[in-house]
């Protein structure tokens, strides 16, 4: 069985230099642990897929090693290409980082928690700490990073104002159950998805993804920042619900993010989530999704649809499994009926 994401090498080295200059890139540091056979055996691959602010990578050294990440540790240092942000950029403050392992265990040190990670439980880092993996030799992992800055943005779009002090998470995530064994499947999902190009082939999805992980994080992840997301919050005036309504039915076919209706709303988005949902029914991206299956079924009932895979598409609808499942329970028949009654009736 491939690893997971071998769409996307970025390195596959069995030389212990190669590795450490690749990784010093990115202000992070390897050493391998045990004897000179140990050093001999390395089979590093790292392999990931980059997003706007989110890096998903699978990770695997193939001997026991100790990788050490500093506060300024980024997924996104020393990247090849020109759709990479600015190294100052990226460098001003490490990556938010979650590891969840795959085969095997390591030992996650953090300020002054020590977090054994194995299938049963993964870890969390905030940028401002300095962390610590010590890995067994058949360990892999899935890892995955946020941008600081994006997260922080994020996070002053939910409380409506701006952060007094950094966020700090809890390290542990429990991956049995609760919120990090649906997290876990979750990536797991996106890696394979990613192999396929189903998700980065398509920047509405993509984009949809990224703001599903990056409020997973702040939403359900304890943080320093817990009370203030959950506070109740003032009464929200249906003017403000409109203006988010008005702005999703704008620009539906565009990457729309929680921010982006936050600022087109003018609530914090702890407000919004709870007060759409008071008048919907629904989130403001759940919301989001039933206009966009409202748009495909509006263009396959004229016929004209060259497919129902080229309509979903269009409309930031790639996943064909989750998309059928979906238009199914909204409309009550499978979007392919749809598309020929809509041809027998043209």
């Amino acid at each position: 069985m491939l690893p997971l994401l071998d769409c996307a090498p970025m390195l596959h080295s069995r030389d212990v230099d190669e590795t450490r200059a690749f990784l010093a890139k990115k202000v992070i540091r390897m050493e391998v642990l045990g004897s000179a056979a140990s050093a001999a055996s390395i089979d590093v691959r790292l392999n990931g897929v980059y997003l706007r602010d989110t890096w998903l990578g699978y990770v695997a050294y193939g001997t026991p090693a100790q990788v050490q990440f500093s506060a300024s540790s980024s997924a996104w240092l020393g990247r090849e290409g020109g759709q990479a942000k600015s190294t100052a950029s990226a460098s001003r403050c490490g990556d938010f980082w979650i590891h969840i392992p795959l085969r095997g265990r390591f030992e996650a040190r953090t300020a002054d928690r020590v977090i054994e990670c194995d299938q049963r439980c993964g870890v969390v880092i905030s940028p401002h700490q300095p962390q610590l993996l010590r890995t067994d030799a058949d360990s892999t992992r899935l890892s995955l990073s946020f941008r600081s800055d994006a997260v922080e943005r994020q996070l002053a779009a939910l409380i409506g104002d701006g952060l007094a002090k950094p966020i700090f998470f809890d390290p542990e995530l429990r991956l049995e159950q609760g919120h990090g064994g649906r997290l876990s499947a979750i990536l797991h999902w996106a890696a394979r998805e990613f192999e396929l190009d189903a998700l980065r082939a398509n920047r509405v999805l993509a984009a949809s993804f990224e703001q599903f992980v990056m409020n997973w994080l702040l939403l359900s992840q304890p943080s320093n920042y817990s009370d203030a997301i959950g506070k109740p919050s003032r009464p929200i005036a249906p003017r403000d619900v409109k203006r988010a309504v008005e702005y999703i039915h704008g620009y539906l076919a565009q990457p729309i993010t929680l921010p982006d209706l936050v600022a087109a709303s003018d609530v914090p988005g702890r407000t919004l989530l709870k007060h759409f949902r008071d008048c919907h029914g629904v989130s403001p991206m759940r919301y989001l999704r039933y206009q966009r299956l409202d748009r495909v079924r509006a263009e396959l009932s004229t016929g004209q649809a060259p497919s129902v895979a080229a309509s979903a598409l269009r409309w930031g609808l790639a996943h064909a499994g989750r998309f059928a499942i979906d238009y199914r329970k909204r409309f009550g028949e499978s979007p392919s009926v749809t598309l020929a009654r809509g041809r027998a009736g043209s």
